[in-house]
């Protein structure tokens, strides 16, 4: 299970890409939720503007599941 430094560093390595990306306007660091229950993992949270299904996004804008081992 990842630390909050760990997640802190990922954060902070991949920040201006994560915000560049359209739909995205802030990112922090929660506990991950799996099928709407949060469990006790730490991992990156994304917060976008409007929760869109994959097929409507164009690849390039698509927020990858993992970064270095951070979900």
């Amino acid at each position: 299970m990842p630390e909050h430094d760990e997640v802190k560093r990922v954060q902070v390595q991949h920040k201006a890409m994560l915000l560049a990306l359209p739909n995205v306007i802030g990112l922090g660091i929660g506990l991950k939720a799996v099928q709407g229950r949060r469990g006790d993992q730490l991992c990156l949270t994304t917060l976008v503007r409007r929760k869109l299904p994959p097929d409507a996004l164009e690849p390039q804008a698509i927020i990858p599941d993992e970064l270095h081992g951070i979900a």
